[in-house]
């Protein structure tokens, strides 16, 4: 790395070699801007003013591979590319700079004082073209992919002519390029990303429309099985999306997870782009890994207005789940917008929700609306039809559950509507037993004044309860 150069290594090579490193390795190592400036002057003065300088290195960079020193010079290189900058246009931005005294960072570029790739003005003729635009820093990276990455067009197009190598990949995120059609779009980083997916993430349809002109493949597939439709998605992107789709983006493809791209949409809600999707032809009641709809997303989402989308458009109600819950049950219990739960469950129960569905614990809605204090809901419920005496795994009943959370009101509706006081669970205790031992003084007196056994039920021994 720059900051640590091996000098002993390039005087096997040639002294007036070693002598450039030397000024360069001074040159990172010191903390002051000023010093810095002087230092980066220097080496520039030096290599002009030493003609045969140029043709060294241009013949020992042939050299590289064979000596084991390609770490060393390539870095060397890189840095005399990076140093080949305009002294004007350094010096002002040291000036905005002035409070930053970094060295050089671990990633092995140089820190925000050179400026490096913000006015990157490279002169090739300067070092006769010794220096080799192509050479990669630590992470892989060319002066190309920072260019790009800044936005730096001035840049990009110096180097590009000078033989920069477009299709150069890190090995995190490429930077690519569209330049007269020389870039394949196709090209993949590490983690399976095109050019495409990067761009459809940050919400660019600009480059979007650029690279599709280009060839790029709108249904390329990253490490997750994700097109750049479920970026644009993610980002609610609409005018991105509507583009994919008509240039092909296939709606129905599911990623890692079984998700397509319907139940991101539901999920982040986004109702135009659900809208795009299913007026496209994207199956409404496909399952995820969790055997989750679209709607269940939306459910969970609280969406009321995508609910009542995807409603209209057919999706199934009582489709279930792995935990064989279907969306009436995360209705009344799972929704994040608490405001929007009754709503939810009204467009459900209207139109065909099984109000007394079971989950794999035996618990109806209503159970998941006592536990939540759904008060509404519970009216909601039981005023079409919900059973109140049905008992789950545990031989629990909506009253055990409504007793053993403190909901007093909840309470008074069951019991009102015919909810058996004295009904026992698995471990033979009654609503009562639960409210004494939560002590809820009030839900024990109204449950005593309704005909609740007043014993231990857990013992049968008829021991009282010790009530205040």
């Amino acid at each position: 790395m720059a900051g640590s150069f091996q000098i002993d290594a390039f005087k096997k090579l040639d002294k007036e070699i070693a002598s450039i490193a030397k000024l360069l390795s001074s040159f990172y190592r010191s903390p002051e801007i000023k010093k810095r400036f002087r230092l980066r002057k220097k080496i520039m003065d030096y290599i002009r003013q030493t003609s045969s300088l140029t043709d060294k290195l241009k013949r020992y960079q042939s050299q590289i591979e064979t000596q084991d020193l390609d770490g060393i010079l390539s870095s060397f290189y890189f840095q005399m590319a990076k140093l080949s900058t305009n002294i004007d246009n350094l010096e002002k931005e040291m000036e905005k700079r002035q409070q930053d005294k970094n060295t050089e960072g671990s990633q092995g570029k140089t820190d925000v004082n050179e400026s490096m790739f913000c006015d990157l003005r490279m002169d090739v003729k300067m070092t006769n073209g010794c220096i080799n635009p192509n050479l990669k820093d630590d992470f892989q990276k060319t002066a190309l992919h920072y260019a790009a990455e800044e936005s730096r067009l001035n840049i990009c197009q110096l180097l590009v002519p000078n033989g920069t190598t477009i299709n150069a990949t890190d090995s995190k995120r490429m930077a690519l390029l569209m330049t007269n059609g020389c870039i394949n779009p196709n090209l993949k980083d590490d983690f399976q990303n095109t050019a495409l997916h990067y761009a459809s993430e940050e919400s660019r349809l600009d480059i979007c429309q650029i690279l599709v002109s280009n060839g790029a493949n709108v249904n390329a597939l990253d490490s997750k099985n994700r097109t750049p439709l479920f970026y644009a998605i993610r980002q609610g992107s609409l005018d991105i999306c509507q583009f994919l789709v008509s240039n092909g983006a296939l709606l129905n493809l599911q990623d890692n997870f079984q998700k397509r791209a319907l139940h991101y949409a539901a999920e982040e809600s986004t109702l135009d782009i659900c809208q795009v999707l299913v007026s496209n032809g994207a199956t409404i009641d496909a399952f995820d890994s969790k055997n989750w709809t679209a709607l269940f997303y939306a459910v969970r989402r609280g969406s009321l207005d995508i609910c009542k989308f995807l409603v209209s458009n057919g999706a199934l109600l009582n489709l279930k789940d792995n935990f064989q819950r279907t969306v009436l049950h995360y209705a009344t219990n799972y929704t994040y917008l608490v405001e929007s739960r009754l709503d939810i469950c009204q467009v459900l129960v209207s139109n065909g929700a099984t109000i007394n569905a079971l989950d794999s614990k035996n618990r109806t809605p209503l159970y998941y609306a006592a536990r939540r204090d759904s008060l509404e809901i519970c009216q909601f419920l039981v005023s079409n039809g919900a059973l109140l005496n049905l008992k789950d795994n545990f031989q629990k009943t909506v009253l055990h559950i409504a007793s053993e959370e403190s909901r007093l009101d909840i309470c008074q509706l069951l019991v009102s509507n015919g909810a058996t006081i004295n009904a026992l669970d698995s471990k033979n205790r009654t609503p009562l037993y639960y409210a004494a031992r939560r002590g809820t003084l009030d839900i024990c007196q109204f449950l005593i004044s309704n005909g609740a056994l007043y014993y231990d039920a857990r013992r049968r021994n008829g021991a009282r309860f010790e009530m205040e």
